[in-house]
């Protein structure tokens, strides 16, 4: 381009910004800006494509030229983060870089005032070498002086609205206002003011309303001398006077005069509040603390009455707690005793002792057609009454102890009903009764009879007291006989533990004896006969003897071997569970007896007896290498872990299985599931398994499937980490 047609062009652009910057200076509305600006710059320029967008609440494109009409949110979000990135370079005074397009170039120009970025002209061309320094410069200018131009708009818009809001919010407040001239006049007051003092906004603008006038004359001191203390002070603070209402009602209120904002002397801004409903609701106050003080001396007099009411309460409730305490004792003594009547005596004196007045107590159980006194305390009252209850009172006729006994509810009677009993020329001097069926274990025993020689009613607080102690001392009779069941059983377990002491030594020594002679002389029997050559079959059946004597005495060390677990107290040592199947592994080693097949893993440590414990491994892996699989090498594994506790250890094996029906008999003596052709043994090594468990506190479960093997898992106690 030659220099002519650069200073042309230059010329050209001035003129053009001229233009646009002058119609920007006749307009207040940003968008009409916007628009204008672009506008000037595709005259300018010829622009292909352009969009001009705000910053505000949400990005909105508020012109557009060409293809960018229908440019997405999304891309806008783009343009407007790349004006914020050019802000910096724009206020430094550097040309704006321009971004490559397809088959052109782009141009972003922010806009921006005081600092702040108000939005941005987006422009293409087809020419990528289109937007040269000098047009550049134009677009700059243009943005500065346009986005200066829409800031000052934005204030101005800003500052209409305010001014708007606080005229709305004086004019909607529920606080009467009004702006007063020094000499009274009012020219502008809000709805509040006209309502609170019945004037017209007509009247208001004749300039009819004068604050002076409104105002009765003993209050114009007031007035002056707050209206002193606004202008020097910029506010009075609330005070108190009475005003005229067009009708001419003296309406009472309260001040606030405050410095108006557009001068000290020229006027003040008055707030009034009326008073009204304050005086109302004071009055309605003045009322209430008249009938409020009468309402106190009526129960001043009643608390009085209470008081003394109270006082006679709390010295029942240090009674009641007084027999709760008896209530603690009885039941220790109950516990205490296993002998059923000194029982039911200690719960007669208890009795006694609550009701704290001249009465007996006496216990009657039915004996046949009779009820027999069986416990008493207290005099009955006369001697007759005394040898009518030894001799046995009628079972259905002494109605006072029936109804109880058939109901098995209590029976109290605060005026005791003479004429309903039998013996009613005895009991003349009782006054009030109680009858209480007794029963123990849910079946009922006998009732206990209360009788009064004063007159008393029977508050709920005596019936739950007495119902408690018929509880307890059920409870304890029921204890007692269970105590006394007990020891029977146990002097009966330690009679039936000294005769099996005794079975074990004559099985140990006599049952044996004679199986050793048969023994001997069998075996003696077939040598000096030679019955092995002599007579086969006789020797056949001397071999079956010494045999089966065998087993005897096998099968006798068995039972012994049984019957002594438990003979001794509880184990307490801690013992290494895993080290003793350890050893019972190494006895099988020795005899050869598969100890290659029995692998041992972890450790853990119980409570229990060494030797008994061994003797539990060494039935359950005998049982797993004597079943084994024909098809199979045997394998056997012991684990053990510990769970809380807990310790529990399985022994797995590969073998034979159990069908299910037979798991729980395994575990009885003596039960043999194979025969003892191909198996040896007495079927009771199981049984010694779960006996060992049991006593030491744990069990033993097995679980099976034919073919594949078993699981025998022991749980015992933990031993104390």
């Amino acid at each position: 381009m030659t220099d002519r047609a650069a200073l042309e062009e230059q010329h050209s652009l001035n003129e053009a910004l001229y233009d646009t910057i002058a119609a920007l200076s006749t307009e207040t509305c940003p968008t009409t800006m916007l628009r204008l600006m672009l506008d000037g710059a595709q005259r300018a320029l010829n622009i292909h494509h352009g969009l001009a967008f705000l910053h505000g609440g949400h990005l909105h494109a508020a012109a557009s030229h060409g293809h960018f009409h229908h440019l997405p949110l999304t891309a806008l979000r783009d343009l407007h983060h790349e004006a914020q990135a050019l802000t910096p370079v724009v206020s430094a005074g550097h040309l704006w870089p321009t971004t490559p397009v397809s088959g052109g170039a782009r141009l972003m120009v922010p806009l921006s005032a005081d600092g702040a970025l108000l939005g941005a002209l987006v422009l293409e061309r087809d020419d990528p070498a289109f937007f040269t320094p000098p047009r550049q410069r134009f677009l700059h200018e243009l943005a500065r002086q346009g986005g200066q131009a829409i800031g000052r708009a934005q204030r101005l818009i800003a500052l209409q609205d305010s001014e708007r809001r606080a005229r709305r919010l004086v004019q909607d407040s529920p606080v009467a206002i009004a702006p007063i001239h020094r000499d009274g006049v009012l020219t502008e007051v809000n709805e509040a003011y006209l309502n609170l003092l019945s004037i017209t906004r007509g009247e208001v603008a004749r300039g009819d309303v004068n604050w002076i006038t409104q105002t009765p004359p003993e209050y114009h001191a007031p007035d002056e001398a707050a209206w002193h203390q606004a202008v020097e002070q910029g506010s009075s603070g609330p005070y108190e006077k009475v005003m005229l209402s067009g009708t001419g009602e003296c309406i009472p209120l309260e001040v606030t005069l405050t410095r108006a904002a557009d001068g000290p002397q020229q006027h003040v801004v008055g707030y009034l509040r009326d008073l009204r409903p304050q005086r109302a609701q004071e009055a309605g106050w003045r009322r209430h603390t008249v009938e409020l003080q009468r309402d106190l001396d009526r129960q001043a007099q009643a608390l009085t009455a209470q008081a003394a009411e109270l006082e006679a309460s709390t010295a029942e409730l240090m009674a009641r707690a007084n027999v709760l305490k008896g209530m603690l004792t009885l039941s220790r003594d109950l516990t205490g005793d296993t002998r059923p009547y000194q029982l039911i005596e200690r719960a007669q004196q208890f009795t006694l002792d609550l009701l704290r007045t001249d009465a007996f107590v006496v216990y009657f159980e039915p004996d046949g057609s009779v009820w027999r006194p069986r416990a008493q305390l207290g005099d009955l009252g006369t001697p007759e009454l005394t040898r009518a209850v030894q001799a046995g009172l009628p079972l259905k006729d002494t109605v006072n102890l029936w109804i109880p006994w058939q109901s098995g509810h209590p029976y109290y009677q605060d005026a005791y009903d003479h004429a309903a009993d039998t013996p009613t020329k005895q009991t003349g001097h009782i006054r009030t009764t109680a009858t209480l069926p007794l029963n123990v274990r849910g079946e009922r025993r006998g009732i206990f009879a209360i009788g009064l020689k004063m007159p008393r009613a029977w508050k709920r607080l005596d019936r739950v007291i007495l119902e408690a102690v018929m509880h307890h001392l059920g409870l304890a009779l029921e204890r007692a006989e269970q105590t006394q069941t007990l020891r029977y059983r146990t002097h009966a377990l330690e009679r039936s533990n000294r005769e099996l002491e005794q079975f074990a030594f004559i099985a140990s020594h006599d049952l044996q004896e004679p199986l050793r002679t048969v023994a001997s002389f069998s075996d003696l029997l077939v040598r000096r006969a030679g019955l092995a050559s002599a007579d086969p079959k006789a020797a056949q059946y001397a071999q079956v003897i010494t045999e089966g004597t065998a087993r005897m005495r096998t099968l006798i060390q068995d039972l012994l071997t049984f019957s002594r677990i438990g003979v001794q107290s509880s184990p307490q040592d801690a013992t290494d569970l895993l080290e003793i199947a350890r050893d019972v592994q190494r006895h099988f080693q020795q005899t050869t007896r598969g100890a290659s097949a029995i692998a041992v893993e972890g450790e853990a440590m119980v409570r229990g007896d060494r030797a008994q414990l061994k003797q539990l491994f060494e039935h359950l892996l005998d049982n797993a290498l004597k079943f084994r699989a024909p098809d199979r090498e045997p394998h056997v594994t012991v684990t053990a872990h510990r769970d809380g506790a807990w310790v529990q250890c399985r022994v797995t094996d590969n073998g034979l299985g159990i069908e299910a029906q037979y798991l729980e008999r395994i575990f009885m003596p003596f039960q043999r599931l194979q025969g003892r052709e191909g198996y040896a043994g007495n079927g009771i090594g199981l049984s010694i398994v779960r006996k060992v468990a049991e006593w030491h506190g744990g069990d033993v479960q097995v679980e099976s499937s034919v073919g594949v093997g078993t699981t025998f898992t022991v749980t015992l106690p933990a031993a104390p980490r």
